[in-house]
């Protein structure tokens, strides 16, 4: 998703399945400059990673995100900076060419995102309307996964991303989703990591990565996922991270950069009630589990 020369860009898709690219007004120079790929994932069973959500415009997957209650999918901001309205949410999906349930959005509250140093990189989508016939409501609607809430916690962890972004650059858009493991770095280590460099670690980010199964698999706005037993038990897992940007791809000492969900656990409940109401807001479920 990255030029080798040390150019950073955000990790948006802007692509199709089996189609051309979205067209070029619809994405930014960063997101251009990035050859649409992913390293070292391997394609998942049907039915596995049920909180991860497709992004589309025109049946074309852009970005990821990940259903963190029935009516709420979190992501990053820099996929919003769209018409939304054109903006169709998939949940359930595994193969993007079959049918899959469908959502408008009808309401969208995004961090104050900062396109220079690329923090409050978050977003919240509340689904709308059900697109489609009838017989798409017998689909798999996804499964939510909790939020993570302890900062920095887990350094070593082996956690997951996902997504549906290319296998090589120039290859096909693959449609089913596909996964890798990546391990937690702590913020002291992603800083020592990234010092010959001149972009800047936050403590609202999460580094992940670094090695040759790297950062770069999945689309922006995508899952990191850590749980304590498996990825197929849904209640031991919780989203620590939202896919935000990177220098190269799986370039060898260099992590993917994520926001830390944890960071923004505040914003969250405050925005979910605020713009979604309390009902929204309270199906939400947090991961506070002492180690």
């Amino acid at each position: 998703m990255w030029v080798w020369a040390a150019v950073l860009v955000v990790w948006a898709g802007g692509v199709g399945v089996g189609t051309e690219p979205l067209p070029v007004h619809s994405l930014t120079r960063k997101d251009l400059a990035r050859p649409h790929r992913i390293v070292g994932g391997d394609p998942v069973k049907k039915g596995q990673l049920p909180w991860q959500v497709s992004l589309q415009i025109n049946g074309r997957h852009f970005c990821g995100g990940t259903l963190i209650s029935p009516t709420i999918v979190a992501t990053a901001a820099h996929c919003t900076k769209l018409d939304l309205n054109s903006v169709r949410i998939v949940t359930g999906a595994w193969d993007l060419k079959e049918q899959c349930r469908t959502y408008r959005i009808a309401k969208a509250v995004v961090n104050d995102y900062d396109t220079s140093t690329f923090v409050r990189d978050i977003a919240l989508l509340q689904m709308g309307d059900m697109v489609g016939d009838a017989q798409t409501r017998d689909l798999p609607s996804g499964v939510p996964v909790s939020l993570e809430t302890r900062a920095e916690r887990g350094a070593g962890e082996r956690c997951t991303i996902s997504g549906w972004g290319r296998v090589k650059q120039g290859s096909a858009l693959p449609h089913i989703l596909r996964a890798a493991d990546v391990v937690l770095r702590s913020d002291a280590e992603c800083t020592q990591m990234f010092k010959y460099h001149s972009y800047t670690i936050y403590p609202s980010n999460l580094c992940a990565g670094g090695e040759s199964r790297d950062a770069c698999q999945g689309d922006s706005g995508g899952p990191l996922v850590c749980c304590k037993n498996s990825t197929s038990e849904v209640g031991s897992c919780r989203l620590a991270g939202i896919t935000s940007w990177g220098i190269g791809c799986a370039t060898p000492g260099l992590p993917g950069v994520y926001t830390e969900v944890a960071h923004y656990v505040d914003w969250i409940k405050k925005a979910a009630k605020k713009e979604f109401g309390e009902e929204d807001a309270r199906s939400l479920t947090f991961y506070d589990e002492e180690e």
